[in-house]
């Protein structure tokens, strides 16, 4: 009985608790209709739901529950049960909440008081679409910002260029994660991401100092609120294939062009007409090293959930892209994990915590790109179409089958060969994690402290076997394996305190100051040694050869760090007049003992027109803002121990010891490299001027106008001959960018309708003004094949512009070469013959030489734009984003001139070979003394404009009661970079630097970006 009596009660409780639940419903709306996506929130719990489309909810509560009702812009409203079944609640417009709040360093603020030049893109953007990378979603959003892939091999780096180029050096801007300074953003999955701020003025990104001369990308990731919890799950699997192939000489036609060619430098015909007329199409080496049909799969699994005091995120993913070329040798696997949580500690909340843990491994496999040597696509492009993929009547076994050419040598192999014994992979980890306390000590004045750590691990492997691709060409000698690990590190820790201070109703200030202290290290070691016991790829480990002879090096290495002092104050009266004023100081052991700390201010101001009292009528008018900056930040990025004097043993051949029995001769060393104690950041003032304009509460505008100049570039100096050294580094170079911004923004809801649209165009224009070398430039990248450096550095002119030589088209006789004489009659190129080109005498002295170069063309644009537009109805989405640039010139060298044997593009059957045939394109020739094809010249140029559209999604989403667990799915069609439109002849019109500013817009062979159709499918839990 005793033990009857508690189950009975307990049977009675339980009915009671049932019996007291019910279920409430309703619609959400405010003065102009029904509110989708409205929170609904059952108050202390983790309970609740979302409006659908028509605004209703439906929710399961108890008679003594509170229901919370929120949404973004609007004044949240708390309403009891008391026994209600429906309950209709109206929002009212909140002013503060609606306007948008923007990201800026170490804070938030609304954008009525922004008076730098920021710009944001929304996670809301991005999610949806194919994009694979969070850097890649920034091409064609905003003005002013420039984004360049150096590949479209899977896993290829990205180059953001913000407000031109403003360095000679690294010009990658730094990236903050969630308050986390990162090395890059690649490990990013971009349905994480929440938002994205670009500071492009110094007045926004000199509180970041030193660090913040190429710009700031201030990136938010999605932390859950509104006391609602969520499962969400991405999939999506597509196919990769080139956009388009060039277009090449055949069989038939390249024996036709080598004839010709033969018979031009006096030598008899390789080829007889039966032997031609024998020849079809031949080999299509582009097709053989295509990967068609390449495939992309992602999967994204993520989860949210908060309360009034706590908050969780837990997000993974994974991504798997083969490229399309070098099948299984060139791929990318990407897994991440993402944790984040936010706790509000004792009472009222005063102590908030978080911490945010993301760790990435990486899988990846490359082949050589923007390559004159051992490209895949230069090899395609000039190996000859008479050679067969394979050759069954190879004896040698190194050639393991593979046709061997007899026309082109050096480093023009077959090029499914070269992919075939090429084998090198590489894995990499990385931790990247925050921890974070903030705390309330009263209303205004607040504290927080930081600390961050950013470390990657890799690991790449390489095995090389034992073959041959030509007679000069492979690895004859031994088998053998090579092994690198690296760890590279940054620990960062922040503090700072912030008080905000409203007097008398109109006045506002706010005052933020603080400090933090960076350090980098970095630890590698790397090995390589012959002899496999086991002669393949999955053996190729260091242990299991068995040659006692090794080569080794490794250790720690270029160790760095900062420390950073910062403060910020604002001044708003009554939301009209607003005043900015940053100051930070950076100590870096990256600069010369003289400047190890330097200065960054700026100063700026806002005026909104809107709100002054003459203004108050204009009800169309929603915001009109004026601002006006003034900054100066650094680039701290210039490498480390450059300040310091090097010492060489290297060529120096000066022995020193006893030479009797006991003792042996040894080399001894000496300084090569002068020391610069001066050596410092580089520096860039910047001045904006800016009007933002919002109207017919749809429509929105931006301008703004910016002088950027930028000096104390790094350069070799200029010093004494007598010194007997060579030149120190020094900061003793300038370039100045100018230019404006536009952007327009459309954004309206037309019943269940809502269509967005935003376009942008920006012009810079880029020159430097001064270079402190002994020759007054710096000599640029070189070309495989052709004479001297094709790029420069030089005062007045675009930073790596283009030099070589102007063309003044085609000697058509022997006439016009025996005419062409300089001012004083002397015969200018006397070796010339019918078909070669004529070459501008910039001097004036008669001969052909280095002095008659000229500036060809700028490798950057003067143009930037995009256009996006997106509309949702009914269910149905359809996006579509798109980027493009014009002015611009591309430095097309993708045939090895120097090997006249190598096949030509299809437009070399349009060459001179005639009186009047051609007055562009030369003849063509084994013996080439008039170096038509071996000059950098403008025959080489070719105009880099280009209109893309990056990405078209056309997705129907489904919202399902909340009965089923399922609150929507949502399926989707997707084509990345569907279509380019540009008279560019090569593969891909965007053209990166390949890790060198100077190197810009040369195309080697650039590896393609591919065209991918997806389809996948989101579903919300």
């Amino acid at each position: 009985m005793r033990k009857i009596i508690p189950l009975i009660l307990m049977v009675l409780l339980t009915a009671n608790q049932i019996y007291a639940q019910q279920n409430v419903s309703g619609t959400v709306s405010d003065s102009q209709g029904p509110l989708p996506g409205a929170g609904v929130l059952v108050k202390g719990t983790s309970a609740g739901t979302m409006t659908d489309e028509e605004g209703r909810y439906s929710i399961s509560v108890s008679s003594k529950d509170v229901l919370v009702f929120t949404m973004l812009g609007y004044a949240v409203k708390e309403i009891p049960v008391v026994g209600r079944s429906i309950i209709d609640v109206v929002l009212e417009p909140d002013s503060e909440a609606l306007e948008e709040l923007v990201v800026i360093g170490y804070g938030v603020t609304r954008k009525s008081l922004v008076t730098g030049s920021i710009s944001s893109v929304k996670g809301s953007d991005l999610e949806w679409t194919g994009i694979m990378r969070a850097d890649d979603a920034l091409a064609g959003k905003t003005a002013g910002v420039q984004v360049v892939s150096n590949s479209g091999q899977p896993g290829a780096d990205i180059q953001v260029y913000v407000r031109g180029i403003g360095t000679n050096g690294t010009s990658t801007p730094i990236y903050i994660v969630d308050g986390m300074p990162v090395s890059g953003i690649e490990y990013l999955n971009p349905s994480d991401i929440e938002s994205m701020e670009i500071l492009k003025d110094a007045a926004s990104s000199a509180i970041y100092g030193a660090r913040g001369g190429n710009g700031v990308i201030i990136i938010t990731t999605k932390h859950s609120s509104g006391g609602t919890s969520s499962v969400d799950y991405d999939f999506s699997y597509g196919i990769q294939n080139i956009q388009r192939k060039i277009d090449v000489l055949n069989a038939n036609e390249y024996t036709i062009i080598q004839n010709e060619a033969a018979v031009n430098s006096g030598s008899q015909p390789m080829f007889s007409e039966d032997q031609i007329a024998s020849f079809n199409q031949g080999t299509d080496w582009q097709e053989a090293i295509l990967n068609r049909n390449a495939a992309v799969m992602r999967h994204n699994l993520r989860f949210s959930a908060s309360t009034d005091k706590s908050s969780f995120n837990a997000s993974a993913s994974y991504l798997d892209q083969d490229g399309i070329v070098a099948k299984g040798k060139s791929n990318f696997k990407r897994y991440t994990v993402n944790l984040s949580a936010d706790h509000k500690l004792l009472p009222g909340g005063v102590l908030k915590v978080g911490e945010n843990v993301v760790v990435t491994h990486v899988k990846k496999q490359s082949v050589s790109q923007n390559s004159s040597t051992g490209g895949p696509f230069l090899g395609a492009l000039n190996m000859d179409p008479l050679t067969p993929v394979y050759d069954q009547y190879q004896t040698d076994e190194l050639y393991n089958g593979f046709g061997v050419s007899k026309y082109v040598s050096q480093e023009v192999v077959n090029p499914v060969a070269r992919i075939h014994f090429s084998h090198g992979k590489s894995n990499y980890t990385t931790l990247k994690g925050n921890v974070y306390a903030e705390l309330t000590i009263i209303k205004e004045i607040k504290l927080k402290g930081s600390a961050n750590v950013d470390v990657t691990w890799n690991d790449s492997f390489g095995y090389s076997p034992m073959y041959k691709l030509n007679s000069t060409t492979g690895n004859t000698t031994a088998n053998g394996a090579s092994q690198s690990y690296a760890k590279t590190s940054r620990m960062n820790y922040e503090g700072y305190a912030s008080w905000d201070h409203q007097f008398s109703g109109k006045h506002n200030l706010s005052l933020m100051a603080g400090g933090s202290y960076l350090e980098r290290n970095y630890l590698s070691l790397s090995a390589s040694r012959n002899d496999l016991r086991i002669d393949d790829e999955d053996h190729a480990f260091i242990s299991m050869a068995t040659n006692a002879m090794a080569s080794a090096s490794g250790g720690p290495g270029n160790p760095s760090s900062l420390v950073s002092f910062f403060a910020r104050g604002n001044y708003s009266f009554d939301n009209r007049y607003i005043v900015t004023a940053t100051i930070r100081r950076d100590g870096s052991s990256r600069f010369g003992q003289n400047n190890r700390f330097g200065w960054f201010p700026s100063f700026s101001a806002g005026w909104n027109i809107s709100n002054e009292s003459f203004l108050q009528d204009a009800v169309w008018l929603n915001s009109l803002k004026l601002r006006a900056s003034w900054g100066r930040n650094g680039n701290e990025n210039i490498g480390d121990f450059a300040y310091m004097s090097t010492i060489s043993a290297y060529g120096l051949s000066y022995p020193f010891g006893s030479q009797d029995s006991n003792n042996s001769l040894t080399v001894g060393g000496a300084p090569t490299t002068l020391a610069n104690p001066d050596l410092k950041w580089e520096t860039s003032e910047q001045t904006d001027l800016g009007v933002d304009l919002r109207a017919l509460d749809c429509l929105g505008f931006s301008f703004d106008w910016y002088r950027k100049n930028t000096k104390d570039l790094l350069v070799r100096t200029s010093i004494p001959i007598f010194l007997g050294n060579n030149a120190p580094m020094g900061n003793a170079g300038n370039v100045l960018n100018t230019g404006v911004e536009f952007s327009v923004d459309f954004r309206r809801q037309f019943g269940k309708v809502f269509i967005s649209a935003d376009a942008n165009i920006a012009y810079n224009k880029n020159r430097v003004t001064y270079v402190g070398t002994d020759v007054g430039y710096v000599t640029g990248a070189t070309v495989q094949g052709l004479t001297g450096a094709v790029t420069r550095m030089e005062e007045g002119h675009a930073m790596s512009y283009f030099w070589g030589y102007k063309t003044l088209g085609i000697f058509q006789n022997q006439s016009e070469i025996d005419n062409w004489v300089n001012s004083e009659g002397k015969q200018i190129q006397p070796d010339a013959r019918p078909g070669d080109f004529r070459y501008q005498d910039t001097n004036d002295d008669g001969v052909i030489d280095d002095s008659d170069r000229v500036d060809l063309g700028n490798p950057f644009p003067d143009v930037t734009f995009g256009f996006n537009f997106n509309i949702e109805a009914y269910g149905f989405d359809l996006s579509v984003s798109t980027s493009g640039q014009a002015g611009n010139e591309i430095f097309s060298v993708l045939r090895r001139a120097d090997l006249p044997m190598s096949n030509y593009g299809a437009w070399i059957l349009n060459r001179w070979h005639g009186e009047g045939t051609s007055n562009s394109i030369p003849r063509v020739t084994w013996t080439d003394t008039n170096l038509n094809w071996t000059r950098p010249s403008d025959f080489y140029l070719q105009k880099g404009d280009f209109w893309r559209i990056r990405n078209i999604t056309l997705g129907y989403t489904v919202r399902i009661p909340e009965k089923y667990y399922i609150r929507k799915i949502r399926a989707f069609a997707s084509v990345d970079n569907a279509f380019v439109f540009t008279k560019y002849k090569g593969y891909d019109p965007e053209i990166g630097n390949g890790g060198s500013i100077l190197s810009s817009g040369i195309d080697r062979g650039v590896y393609p970006r591919p065209r991918t159709v997806s389809f996948g499918v989101n579903v919300s839990f």
